[in-house]
């Protein structure tokens, strides 16, 4: 029974590494959204505010992958676990 609830929980987390993937491929569409703004932009506090809001994306992109590093493996075996 644990043992059938173990490979639930690490299934779960290989779905969840899916879903952080897509993710990560949204907020790169982002950034190369506001990269091409920052070139058409005109005004320096603009620029700002994008160069802003791609470096917040950049962090998330990066714990993303860092999450997705570590999906689906578990801190311990479940034999020593249980």
């Amino acid at each position: 029974m644990f043992r059938d609830l173990w490979e639930a929980k690490l299934a779960s987390q290989h779905s969840q590494g899916s879903t952080l993937k897509k993710d990560i491929a949204l907020i790169e569409r982002k950034v190369h959204a506001l990269l091409d703004r920052i070139v058409d932009a005109g005004s320096d506090s603009i620029v700002k505010a994008y160069e802003k809001r791609i470096r917040d994306l950049e962090t998330q992109k990066a714990l993303m992958q860092d999450l997705i590093a570590n999906c689906g493996r578990p801190l311990t075996s479940f034999s020593e676990a249980y």
